[in-house]
């Protein structure tokens, strides 16, 4: 009753306003000489009332917004309107009382010289502007307004069962738009390709529901998109769920650098072998093995962070998923690594394994660590040159990670995976043990494809020294704050941070970065004689700052002394 009430109210209201609006374009024709400022906007100020007009009109025919649930949006356009209203009415009548007071030409020449004064025209201007930008507001409540309808409304279920002829009748009796959507943000399209309606989904996507293809909806990211992806039965999908797919690919013209962001909508913790990420690959980006590596190598590196199977990272590299001595080596070339992308995979994993909490029972598929991602650093570094294990370039992670974008070697890259997972809420009496195990880890794993770690320690060592002490340090975090980095999709981000305890990680301001010093490199020909030698960055600055105070002066013998 309430939202009918405001409908009923609002509708006298487009009324007035419509009066109101004709009333000020008489005036302006009666004071053709007005400054043009103030012309232009009772110019704009007549452009809305066609609008109003069709507002009206919709209100008295379409008795289906009687029934609309949110009916704050209404009574919001109403309270626009009514101070709109008053402000226009409040102009209108200000003009006429001022034309009023004058007879025969002297009426006319009031209406050459309709303000008396500069701040008469300031007020006028400014009463104009406050009006029309209240409009604006009006109209925006309204469109919110009309386009929202209940998933219970007929519209939607004319979908559910496939009655093309119904959606058709309630858009010609305007009853419902097909740009309508339901209170939880789908479309039209969504719920035809939800039906699996092929017949449907043509139809919306001629009227113009193009865009709604590639829309995010909600917490799971879940558009248009999203029925031909999770519903089909996953090995043999049905004919028309294929049809579906087909006349989906045919309207999208979307980058295929954009697409690849869009695989990892379709990330599920639930889904243990990231199937749906390979169904989606499958269905809407069928030349993804055809086009350029770069942009294989691009998702192989988004995988790396998060990705619940090796097998992933190598389905989204090739089609026979295996590595070659070319990918890896024109990966270097392009500055996305796939050694530093299978280095940050193991430093993001290895980390989980080496932190002591004990998982509950029913948590055992949660593990990050297996022996597969061993293998996957094995088979990429098998086939890796010494310049591309020691080759440096910038990483940058997901918006979700705690960490600045690092640059340095693959080996820094093990330490900036193992920063990901643990900064800033694991505690830091875990940190030295999870970097000392997680490089050991690294090293013993090239050992065992055939790398010498004598020599490969020895160029690390200088490398960091000269280079990557400030990999991730203060500096870092600070450049890196300017940069713009990809958004981990909300469905994913449990992927990131799987351990029951990290429920607690939303208590961490998103700026709380903590930065850290690589001071020394200790390597030698077997796993366990590696070690690196680190510090939070505010322990040495203060380790610099003591030994600035306590340093002795050298007095040369001889020489006077002060006493």
């Amino acid at each position: 009753m309430e939202t009918a009430a405001s409908i009923i109210a609002f509708v006298q209201i487009t009324t007035e306003i419509a009066k109101c609006v004709i009333k000020t374009k008489k005036l302006w024709d009666q004071a053709q000489e007005l400054p043009e400022d103030i012309q232009a906007l009772i110019l704009r100020l007549q452009c809305h009332q066609p609008i109003f007009d069709a507002m009206q009109q919709q209100l008295q025919h379409d008795d289906s917004l009687c029934s609309v649930q949110n009916d704050s949006l209404v009574r919001t356009n109403l309270d626009c309107c009514q101070m709109s209203l008053k402000t226009l009415q409040s102009t209108a009548d200000d003009l006429i009382s001022q034309l009023n007071a004058k007879k025969g030409l002297k009426r006319k020449l009031a209406a050459v010289k309709l303000a008396l004064g500069k701040d008469g025209l300031d007020r006028l201007k400014n009463r104009l502007s406050e009006s029309i930008e209240l409009l604006k507001l009006s109209i925006m409540a309204w469109d919110i307004m009309y386009n929202i309808v209940s998933t219970k409304s007929e519209i939607i279920q004319k979908i559910r069962v496939g009655d093309k002829a119904g959606v058709l009748e309630l858009f010609n009796s305007r009853q419902a738009s097909p740009f309508d959507k339901d209170q939880n943000g789908q479309s039209l399209l969504f719920h035809a390709a939800n039906s699996k309606n092929f017949e449907l989904c043509q139809l919306f996507l001629s009227l113009g529901l193009k865009d709604a293809l590639l829309e995010r909806v909600g917490e799971s990211g879940q558009g248009a998109l999203g029925p031909p992806v999770f519903k089909p039965n996953r090995d043999h999908p049905e004919a028309d769920w294929m049809k579906i797919v087909e006349l989906f690919h045919s309207y999208m013209d979307e980058p295929e650098s954009s697409m690849l962001l869009r695989l990892f909508d379709y990330q599920r913790e639930c889904d243990y072998g990231d199937e749906y990420v390979n169904i989606f690959r499958q269905r809407f980006l069928p030349k993804f093995y055809t086009g350029p590596l770069r942009y294989r190598l691009e998702a192989f590196r988004l995988a790396s962070f998060h990705s619940q199977s090796p097998e992933t990272l190598l389905g989204l590299l090739a089609e026979n998923r295996q590595v070659t001595s070319f990918d890896v080596s024109r990966s270097s070339h392009e500055k996305v690594s796939l050694v530093h992308s299978v280095a940050l995979a193991l430093g993001i994993r290895f980390a989980d394994e080496v932190l002591p909490f004990k998982r509950g029972w029913a948590m055992w598929t949660l593990a990050c660590y297996s022996e597969g991602w061993s293998l996957l650093v094995k088979q990429v570094t098998t086939v890796a040159s010494p310049e591309d294990l020691h080759s440096i370039e910038s990483v940058q992670p997901w918006d979700v990670y705690s960490v600045p974008v690092w640059k340095g070697t693959p080996l820094v890259s093990v330490i900036g995976g193992a920063l990901c997972y643990m900064s800033p809420d694991i505690s830091f009496f875990h940190w030295d043990k999870v970097f000392q195990e997680s490089i050991r880890q690294w090293v013993l794993d090239l050992q065992e494809s055939g790398v010498d770690l004598a020599i490969y320690g020895q160029r690390e060592a200088i490398t960091l020294k000269e280079q990557m002490r400030g990999a991730l340090d203060a500096d870092a975090i600070e450049s890196s704050r300017h940069s713009i980095r990809d958004s981990l999709p909300t469905a994913a981000i449990s992927l990131a941070f799987k351990r029951g305890q990290r429920a607690d990680r939303s208590k961490w301001n998103k700026n709380h970065w903590v930065p850290i010093r690589l001071l020394e490199l200790k390597t030698g020909p077997t796993p366990s004689d590696w070690r690196i030698i680190w510090a939070p960055e505010f322990e040495w600055m203060a380790c610099q700052f003591w030994e600035m105070i306590e340093k002795e002066d050298i007095v040369m013998p001889g020489s006077w002394v002060d006493i």
